[in-house]
Parts: C-alpha cells; sequence; structure tokens
C-alpha cells in the first residue's frame, strides 16, 4: 500500500512525537505541528490518536516485510539473507529505540481488532523467513528443525539482543555489524563445542 505524502509525514511527525512523548502523553495537536499541518487534516487520514499511533505499527512492521521479501527474491547466500534480516531489525531497534519503547508501552492498550491486524501483518513477516529457513533446510544446508521454531529461535534472539542493546542500555558502542554476526553465529552453531 502506497501512502501519500502528507499521510508519510504525519505518520513521520507521529513517530517523532510518540518517541518523544510516549503514546499516551502525545497528542493529535504536537503530531500536527510536527508535521507542518492543520490538526483538522490528521483526521482526513485517521479517526484517532489510537488509530494513528495502529497505523504507524503496521507501517513499521510492513517496513520489516518488504524488506524480508526482497531478501527472500535476492540470489545471495542464505548466510547473507539471515544477516540482512538481523541487521534491518537491529538497525530500527538502534534508530528508533525511543519509538521502539513507546510501542511496547503502547501496545497493551490496543483493542483486540488491531492485536489481530498486528498479528496478521507479523505472521506475513515471520512467514518470509520461515521460507528462506525452509529452503536451505529442503536442500540440506542446514538442520532439518521445524522451520517455525527456527523462525521464533532467530526472532527471539534478535529481540532480546535489540532490547538489551538499544532499549535498555546506555552502551553508545554497541555496533549493529559485530551483532548481526554474533546473533547469526548463536543462531546457526548455538553454543555447542567446536568440533
Amino acid at each position: 500500500m502506497e501512502l501519500d505524502n502528507k499521510e508519510e509525514r504525519i505518520l513521520e511527525a507521529a513517530a517523532e512525537v510518540f518517541a518523544d512523548q510516549g503514546f499516551f502523553k502525545a497528542t493529535v495537536i504536537e503530531i500536527a505541528e510536527q508535521a507542518d499541518i492543520a490538526k483538522g487534516t490528521i483526521y482526513l487520514y485517521f479517526d484517532s490518536k489510537q488509530d494513528l499511533f495502529k497505523s504507524l505499527i503496521v507501517s513499521r512492521v510492513n517496513r520489516l516485510y518488504q524488506g524480508a521479501l526482497k531478501d527472500k527474491e535476492n540470489k545471495s547466500s542464505f548466510e547473507a539473507k539471515i544477516k540482512s534480516i538481523i541487521t534491518r531489525e537491529l538497525n530500527y531497534f538502534a534508530e528508533e529505540a525511543d519509538l521502539s519503547k513507546s510501542i511496547i508501552s503502547g501496545f497493551s492498550g490496543m483493542d483486540e481488532e488491531f492485536k489481530k491486524a498486528f498479528c496478521k501483518i507479523r505472521k506475513k513477516y515471520r512467514g518470509v523467513i520461515k521460507e528462506i529457513i525452509q529452503s536451505e533446510i529442503e536442500f540440506e544446508a542446514v538442520e532439518d528443525v521445524a522451520s517455525d521454531d527456527a523462525v521464533r529461535a532467530l526472532q527471539g534472539i534478535i529481540h532480546s539482543f535489540g532490547f538489551d542493546y538499544y532499549l535498555t542500555s546506555t552502551d553508545e558502542d554497541s555496533k549493529v555489524e559485530e551483532l548481526t554476526d554474533i546473533i547469526y553465529n548463536l543462531f546457526i552453531n548455538g553454543i555447542s563445542e567446536k568440533n
């Protein structure tokens, strides 16, 4: 779904305001001021602040999904595809740490309809990662494991590192490239003894 320029401006302004104020303290007026538009213009695109917040979350997950689709179609190696997915998610944590915190705290207040919509786009995203992993299992390039479990494991590692290094840490020296290599090696090799 292509967004028009004004809608994209509103979403980017909302990202900044929600990151700075959090969902509950942010106001539509602040978002409108940040987007340099009239408050009423926001309501041409979004029914409420909550609707805007939901759209923002879905747009961010959709970016991850679109990137994974490109990775899947890319003729690069399995390692390159998985590292691209890891890097994209870590960059999201690193670049939008405050927004991530706002999403985490505001998510619980969202209605069931939104949670279902969020789960649907997340399932599509995970489905693409699953297809990448499944193709390697079929080529016997990686161990024959349940690909759903492999996706959960990969995302669990990524999210744990992202949360620890970018959302709760004051360590500014955490390099995405280094963490990508660590996560990839943990995902592929685990912590078993070297042969």
